[in-house]
């Protein structure tokens, strides 16, 4: 079961892109100057399409963003760590 997220960010020179993930691989690819695209793709595994889906709801990502920062991290909101 796959869950997909995307935002688009506007940045200035010199700003800062942070993305925190204790769960997973990141990937980072540098882009045009002046915005940020983050794509977060969340998978989970489990002997039924229910449980799974059950595990991705065990997630979110929290944003904040200002011009000068973006910062993008998944939590987990409950369930065994």
């Amino acid at each position: 079961m796959t869950q997909e997220w995307s935002r688009h960010y506007p940045l200035t020179a010199g700003g800062r892109v942070e993305l925190v993930n204790p769960d997973g691989p990141i990937e980072a690819v540098v882009g045009p100057a002046g915005s940020v695209d983050v794509a977060v793709v969340m998978d989970a595994g489990a002997v039924t399409e229910a449980r799974a889906k059950e595990i991705l709801t065990e997630f979110k990502i929290e944003e904040s963003a200002t011009a000068e920062h973006v910062r993008v991290a998944t939590a987990r909101t409950r369930g065994r760590r």
